[in-house]
Order: structure tokens, then C-alpha cells, then sequence
């Protein structure tokens, strides 16, 4: 027994391990196309996007035709910042059309892209929020923000929505709040700030020439859904960016790595 115990050891291992090298292999291809599907479709940019740096704090990535934060980026902080009096303010550069009374009665929040707990009274911008229903506001985006703030503190941090162009509210202004469908984030190993100049340099020639698959450290998204928004999961315009097909090297993988355990399975 111990002698066919060996030899089917003997025998499994090179199928083991080819299938082994194969799957790692793999899961790199996994993590960077992951990264060029963050790259292609967070980071597209768009013909009607301006972009703003914010008391040097943060930057906003501004879509004229919504009238709505495509996303904003920024660099975690460890938290502990308020804002006493959170009174929302116009965009200070002229750019935003919507002020805080467009919210009013409309039965969403004014949800902050950038948190009020990272930069204060300094967030308090009417650009730096979509509407958002309550129970992601208050609930599972609140709780992300301060796991972020804990867990990846000095990190460069990526948040935005995306949007239904039919989606929207007549606000008592005669203004359109369009309503995320849901909104992201994306944590990445670095810590600064890209400058408007340098991020517009990222969009026009490809982000993933810029960020390695090592720099994403997290990412998620979230629905934007008044009964249940506990569901995370990446939206499918992002997700159909980075599925894998069934490739000669996957198929080859599992046919050794049966193999294998076919020889053990067998001798034993």
C-alpha cells in the first residue's frame, strides 16, 4: 500500500503542480484585467467633464450635462473632522447650477461623495453630493467611509455614482437631481493627491499605464435602493468590462489538476 501510495504521489505531483502554476497564472490575468476594467470603465472621462481641485483637499470630476459629480478622489484621513454648522454652499466655482434647495422635500439626502468626517465644513459643497436614499446614506455608505477611515488611512480614494439619464426629480427649483443607480469606491496604494493637470493627463492616455494591478486595494458598490441596499456588489457596466472567457489555459488547468487527484483517488 505504501509503495502504490508513493508512486501515485510520485506520478500526481507534476500534474499537481502544472496546474498549480497555471491557476496562479490566472489569477494575475484576473487581477489585471480587473485593474483595466477599473481603468476603462470609473475612469472613462467624458466630453462634458470638468475638473476641480477643492481647498486643495479633494477633487471633483464634474459632469456639465447632469449637473453631478461623475466621481471625486481624495486622500483618507483618520477622521475626526465635523462640521457644526453643515450648511451647504454653492459651488464656488460657478460651475453647478443645483443649490442645497434643490434637495429640499425631494426625499433624498444630500449624500457626500468626499465624508464630512475626512475634511469638515470643507465638504459641505453642493457638487460634493448626489441624492441619495436615506438607508445608503446614513446606513452602508456611512459604514464604509469609516472602515475605509480605519482600515486604509493616507490612501487615495476614488468615489462616484452612476447614472440613468431618464432617472431623475423635478426639484421645486425646476432643476433635475438625476438619481444614482448606485454608487462605488476604489482605495489605491498611493498617497497623493493627483493634481487636476496630472489627473487629466491619466484620462487622456489610460489610467492602467499609471495604476499596477497592486494599487487597487479594495473596491466595491453599492445600490441605491430605499429598501435594501446591503447587496455589494461591482454594477454591471463594470462587471462586463472584466469577465473572463473560458480560455485554452483555464480549461487546460482543471483538465491537470483532475488528472492529479484522478492518480491519488485511484492508488488509494
Amino acid at each position: 500500500m505504501s509503495y502504490l501510495l508513493i508512486f501515485s504521489i510520485f506520478i500526481a505531483f507534476p500534474f499537481l503542480a502544472l496546474g498549480w502554476e497555471i491557476a496562479q497564472f490566472r489569477l494575475k490575468d484576473e487581477q489585471e484585467t480587473r485593474a483595466k476594467a477599473l481603468e476603462r470603465c470609473i475612469f472613462e472621462p467624458s466630453k462634458n467633464d470638468i475638473i476641480h481641485t477643492y481647498y486643495d483637499k479633494y477633487v471633483i470630476n464634474f459632469n456639465q450635462t447632469l449637473n453631478q459629480a461623475n466621481y471625486a478622489y481624495y486622500i483618507s484621513t483618520n477622521g475626526g473632522q465635523n462640521c457644526n454648522n453643515k450648511k451647504f454652499h454653492n459651488d464656488p466655482y460657478g460651475i453647478n447650477k443645483l443649490t442645497t434647495s434643490d434637495y429640499t422635500n425631494s426625499g433624498f439626502d444630500r449624500g457626500h461623495l468626499v465624508p464630512n468626517a475626512d475634511y469638515g465644513c470643507s465638504t459641505y459643497i453642493i457638487s460634493n453630493v448626489v441624492p441619495m436614499n436615506s438607508n445608503l446614506n446614513s446606513g452602508v455608505w456611512a459604514q464604509n467611509e469609516k472602515r475605509i477611515r480605519n482600515k486604509y488611512p493616507n490612501k487615495l480614494v476614488y468615489v462616484g455614482c452612476d447614472y440613468d439619464i431618464n432617472k431623475f426629480y423635478n426639484s421645486k427649483n425646476n432643476n433635475k437631481l438625476y438619481i444614482p443607480i448606485g454608487c462605488y469606491y476604489v482605495v489605491l496604494n498611493i498617497d497623493t493627491l493627483p493634481k487636476p493637470h496630472e489627473q487629466i493627463q491619466l484620462l487622456t492616455t489610460g489610467v492602467g499605464t499609471n495604476i499596477k494591478n497592486e494599487d487597487i486595494l479594495d473596491y466595491g458598490y453599492y445600490l441605491n435602493k430605499k429598501k435594501s441596499v446591503k447587496e455589494k456588489k461591482m454594477p454591471k457596466w463594470i462587471t462586463s468590462c472584466k469577465i473572463i472567457k473560458k480560455s485554452f489555459l483555464n480549461i487546460l488547468m482543471r483538465f491537470i489538476l483532475g488528472i492529479g487527484i484522478l492518480f491519488i483517488i485511484i492508488y488509494l
